[in-house]
């Protein structure tokens, strides 16, 4: 299976779509099966610290996640279709924002990778 986000970090937009539920289906069945969790680890992330208890327990705004995380990579913002997204299809975006921290992430890290040198 391929891992999703092989290949160009679009810069400002979601780089998978919101039903993009095959490119990684374990994310997509924990915001189905457990939101509270991903919701929890989603606001965690984008605030760049690790998710406590009470993260799962005090549940955030999807809504205000989602918008700091369109503000911490300096995505294009579109409130309504944030806000229509999430009323109506609230795993849906939950799962793409995951899927986008992890997205990024990996960028970061490969992008500061330190290169090896062979030496004979």
């Amino acid at each position: 299976m391929a891992l999703f986000g092989q290949g160009h970090i679009h810069e400002q937009a979601f780089n998978t779509g919101l039903f993009a539920v095959r490119e990684d289906i374990p994310t997509c069945l924990k915001a189905v099966l457990c939101p509270f969790y991903l919701i929890g680890k989603n606001k965690a992330e984008a605030d760049g610290r690790k998710m406590s208890l009470l993260d799962m327990a005090l549940c955030p705004s999807e809504y205000y996640t989602r918008q700091q995380i369109r503000a911490k990579y300096n995505m294009d913002t579109d409130h309504w279709m944030d806000a229509l997204t999430i009323m109506f299809c609230c795993p849906c975006a939950v799962c793409q924002d995951s899927r986008e921290l992890t997205l990024r992430k990996k960028a970061l890290v490969a992008k500061y990778r330190p290169t090896t040198l062979e030496m004979d």
